[in-house]
């Protein structure tokens, strides 16, 4: 991205890469998520960038490649699942593995396969409902009853707990 180059957009993405840089882990995420809001023309650059760093968490590996897949590339699939499920089976009481595969899966059009992630996530502890139903990720899942249950779910379970992301 070329300073002063490209329009709007492009100073978006500008700015988001120059928060990336002074981000935390979390920041981190949600930067590469916002990258992927991005026109592709301008995304594809900047999160291309941001793949090719080494010092990256799987997490944000995962924000990068869903960013990436939004923009039309879908070339991380594969690697990023192994990763994922590698990490699932480390971590067996973290929820974030198992949410983020069911937001690839969701991604890539396997909707029965997501919903059971996301369910796996939930009975995990992953009790962000408000997230859940922002997420651009699980766009395709939204209009499924199952989400709507599973959603309810978490919601529940989280009880008096209010989440604003």
């Amino acid at each position: 991205l070329e300073a002063g180059g490209g329009g709007p957009a492009a100073e978006g993405a500008r700015a988001i890469l120059e928060g990336y840089e002074e981000g935390d882990e979390n920041a981190r995420y949600r930067l590469a998520v916002a990258l992927g809001d991005l026109p592709p023309d301008v995304a594809l650059p900047a999160l291309r960038s941001v793949s090719e760093r080494t010092d990256l968490t799987l997490a944000q590996r995962y924000a990068v490649a869903s960013s990436l897949h939004r923009a039309g590339e879908t070339g991380e699939w594969d690697r990023l699942a192994e990763g994922l499920r590698e990490e699932a089976e480390r971590e067996p009481d973290n929820p974030n593995p198992a949410y983020n595969l069911a937001c690839l899966h969701a991604l890539a059009g396997r909707t029965e396969e997501a919903l059971d992630l996301l369910e796996d996530a939930v009975e995990a502890g992953f009790l962000d409902h408000v997230w859940m139903g922002r997420d651009p990720d699980l766009a395709t899942l939204r209009d499924t009853p199952r989400f709507a249950e599973i959603r309810a779910r978490a919601r529940e379970r989280a009880g008096a707990e209010d989440f604003t992301r």
